[in-house]
């Protein structure tokens, strides 16, 4: 038979409230509401009615049947609530919605807000009940439910990242009252398992280490120290590869710390590999954590290293530049002066954007990572007006003289941030001549001079006569508004106009070298 309720069964409707079911057949269901309002309802085996079943201990009933009772016990236990909804197989609870079911009936209509408040702050600290973003409230199930799920959800989950989220879940509910000694005894066998096998890598064998330190820590105390040994023997570029494979930062940083505690002499060296020969996130976390240690002995090593030698240690100089503008303070007592870090940045990322290897086939250019790199850091103009507004006016003068004179940023934007500096910072002066220093001139070898002079001569007598008839022939297509064509042949001719002008101010500033 395809009926799911019986005769005298009570049920909840949506729209019509609570009623009961007077007759009931294979294709039909008689229900009577209260008011005497009687509904019929088509079942079968593939069409259930809009009913809910109620329980004798559930909500409905209970406001129906003794509703005064029923008040007073929810004024004192809000999740009497929740449990008798769950009765009626209701498993969700929006704040709207319990508020439409509850008043005026069992909580007057003034005392909603602070009742509402104490249900939530109830239901957080309860492992049966979750509560999501815009207060609503979720069954999770009874207690031993929730461990066997999580007991189930451990042994299944495909990656050690996602037993360990699901262990930091148990920890959480274990101290709620769930009883989670099955799963412990499985998360400790797991990752017991993990810290011995030498087959894994190091950051997720000390990742194992660190929640057995929670979860056992007499087979912590055990496996603690064969793991430092095995650490201590890595060499210099296993250490920083084991560190920069790591993903989460706490563990990260615990090796980090395991490092530099015992093996203090080859801790910097370390450090430096993470900082000049792994991706830029190992680079400034790396750096990071050096300039937030108490001891500034390491970050003082690296910054006085990186400015002796930048060519050699570019990595550590785009830190060193982009924390002098989003950590200006931290880096203050140990980096070196802000207009002398700012005059070599300019000139180190003027001379990377000369001398880029142009490809002979096309006319982009090969930017390098670094150059890419300060390039953002300059347009993020936001970040640099907050470090400019706590710097003196003579500083501030310089760093947007020496933007103006960037060629790494195309002419419009460079114009533009003088402008708006000089909006921002009334009375600022502009370095009107540009110093002829040694120090200032751009260094060339001579194969590199007659290879720039080449491209300059091909873009003179070539490629800005192709440009300009481009720009020509595109015009007469129609249409100047939408003609994509157009568009893109004036903007090849901007790059060279700008590349000309460009390898001419080379050309002024340059000095030939030997090699």
């Amino acid at each position: 038979m395809g009926t799911y309720f019986n005769e005298g069964d009570w049920v909840w409707h949506k729209k019509m409230g609570v009623g009961q079911v007077g007759l009931s057949s294979e294709r039909e269901l008689l229900v009577e509401f209260q008011g005497g309002v009687e509904e019929i309802f088509e079942v079968g085996p593939r069409k259930r009615p809009p009913l809910c079943a109620l329980a004798e201990d559930g909500f409905w009933l209970k406001k129906k049947n003794d509703c005064e009772a029923f008040a007073a016990i929810i004024k004192e236990e809000p999740l009497e609530v929740l449990l008798a909804l769950v009765c009626d197989q209701l498993e969700e609870f929006a704040a709207g919605e319990l508020k439409n079911m509850l008043t005026p009936d069992l909580i007057p209509e003034a005392e909603w807000d602070q009742w509402h408040k104490k249900l939530t702050l109830v239901a957080r600290n309860d492992p049966r009940f979750n509560v999501a973003k815009g207060d609503v409230i979720s069954y999770q199930g009874e207690l031993f439910e929730i461990a066997e799920d999580m007991l189930a959800r451990f042994k299944k989950a495909p990656s050690l990242k996602e037993k360990q989220k699901i262990i930091r879940e148990m920890i959480q509910l274990e101290q709620k009252g769930v009883p989670v000694d099955e799963i412990r005894e499985a998360a400790i066998s797991f990752f017991t398992g993990t810290t011995v096998s030498r087959t894994n890598k190091m950051g997720a064998r000390l990742e194992a280490l660190i929640f057995l330190k929670d979860l056992d820590p007499v087979q912590h105390g055990i496996l603690q120290d064969p793991l430092l040994e095995e650490i201590n023997a890595l060499t210099d570029e296993k250490s920083a590869e084991a560190v920069s494979e790591v993903q989460e930062a706490n563990v990260r940083r615990a090796l980090l710390d395991i490092i530099k505690e015992q093996r203090p002499d080859e801790f910097i060296e370390i450090a430096f590999m993470l900082a000049k020969r792994f991706k830029k996130m190992q680079r400034d976390w790396t750096l990071d954590t050096l300039l937030g240690y108490e001891d500034k002995t390491h970050i003082k090593t690296v910054i006085n290293t990186t400015m002796a030698d930048i060519a050699t240690n570019m990595q550590p100089f785009v830190w060193l530049f982009k924390a002098l503008l989003e950590k200006h303070e931290a880096l203050a007592p140990v980096g070196p002066e802000p207009g002398e870090l700012i005059k070599a940045m300019f000139k180190i990322l003027n001379n990377m954007h000369f001398t880029s290897v142009y490809s002979r086939r096309t006319d982009d250019i090969s930017i390098t990572r670094e150059e890419d790199e300060l390039v953002k850091i300059l347009l993020d103009w936001k970040k640099i007006f907050a470090f400019l507004e706590k710097q003196s006016k003579s500083l501030i003068g310089h760093f947007v003289s020496f933007y103006f004179e960037c060629n790494a940023i195309e002419v419009e934007r460079r114009e533009e941030f003088v402008k708006k500096s000089m909006e921002k910072f009334p009375g600022i002066e502009l370095i009107e001549e540009r110093s002829k220093a040694e120090d200032d001139y751009i260094q060339l070898t001579k194969e590199a001079y007659i290879q720039f002079q080449e491209e300059y001569r091909d873009i003179v007598d070539n490629k800005l006569t192709e440009a300009l008839n481009d720009v020509k022939t595109a015009r007469e297509w129609g249409d100047i508004s939408d003609n994509a064509e157009l568009r893109i042949a004036q903007e090849r001719q901007r790059t060279l106009q700008s590349r000309k002008s460009e390898l001419e101010r080379l050309f002024e500033t340059c000095q030939i070298i030997e090699q």
